[in-house]
C-alpha cells in the first residue's frame, strides 16, 4: 500500500495564499449545519430545564454555536423568557449564555 503524505509534499511548490486557502477549506469542511427542532422535543427540553432550575440539578447540554456543536454541563442559573437565553454555570465557575433556539439536546445527569 502506498502511503502518501497528501498536500504536505506539495506545499513547498504552492504559494502561501494557496496553503492558507486549503487550510481554511479543510477547516470549513468540518462545519455542521444547524438542524431544525421538533416541537415535541422542545417541550421535553423545556421540562428538563425548568426542573433543573428549580431543583438545582446538573444537566448535560449540546448547543449550536457558530458553525459547530458544543457540549457542556453545569447548573441552570437563570432562564430569561424575554431574551430567550439560558444562563449555565459550569463546574469551572465559567458562566455561559446560550440562546434557547440553539439548544440541540438537554439531559439530566
Amino acid at each position: 500500500m502506498l502511503r502518501d503524505r497528501g498536500t504536505i509534499k506539495w506545499t513547498s511548490m504552492m504559494l502561501p495564499e494557496h496553503v492558507k486557502m486549503i487550510r481554511n477549506w479543510a477547516e470549513s469542511d468540518q462545519y455542521e449545519q444547524q438542524a431544525d427542532m421538533d416541537e415535541q422535543q422542545m417541550e421535553e427540553w423545556n421540562n428538563v430545564l425548568v426542573l433543573a432550575l428549580e431543583e438545582k440539578v446538573k444537566i448535560n447540554m449540546t448547543y449550536h454555536d457558530g458553525n459547530l456543536y458544543v457540549k457542556c454541563s453545569g447548573y441552570v442559573r437563570k432562564i430569561d423568557p424575554f431574551t430567550q437565553t439560558l444562563e449555565l454555570l459550569e463546574k469551572t465557575g465559567k458562566t455561559r449564555f446560550i440562546k434557547l433556539s440553539a439548544v440541540r439536546s438537554v439531559e439530566r445527569t
